[in-house]
């Protein structure tokens, strides 16, 4: 048997597993993945006592992996996230008061098949990169990246 003919055999074959292996590596990553924190708050209401509680929440951070979903109450075990695109009109109701011209993309969080209710911290609009929006209990919170976080990234 020649063993150049040998070699290139096995070469080319290496190179077929190889480009069949090409699609089976780990999924893309979610760009909202990570460990945040609240940096600013805007009410939907106006009045000092709605944006209180809300400014309450600066500084309280929210995580999101393919593991966990959590910020404050709410927390969800293996959650699906479903990237959506802003709507072509522009319009979000949840974020009426913020420039929807700067958002990227929506991001709805179900729990065990049943998507959040947007309220509750169940839609996030991603910014940029490390800036996340969040809808909560009448009001905006704007979230910036503190970490990728250990799991994020599977």
């Amino acid at each position: 048997m020649n063993f150049s003919k040998f070699l290139s055999g096995r070469f080319l074959a290496g190179l077929a597993l190889l480009a069949g292996l090409a699609g089976c590596g780990p999924e893309a990553p979610l760009p909202h993945l990570g460990i945040w924190e609240v940096t600013q708050v805007i009410a939907a209401e106006e009045g000092e006592e709605a944006a209180g509680g809300l400014n309450a929440l600066v500084g309280q951070r929210a995580v999101y992996t393919r593991h966990i979903a959590h910020f404050e109450s709410m927390q969800c075990l293996r959650p699906q996230y479903t990237l959506e695109p802003m709507p072509a009109d522009g319009a979000a109701p949840a974020v009426a008061r913020v420039d929807q011209g700067a958002l990227r993309e929506r991001i709805a969080i179900s729990c065990q098949g049943e998507t959040l209710p947007p309220e509750q911290g169940g839609m996030l609009y991603l910014r940029d990169r490390d800036t996340l929006l969040m809808t909560w209990r009448g009001g905006v919170l704007y979230l910036q990246r503190r970490s990728q976080g250990p799991s994020a990234s599977y």
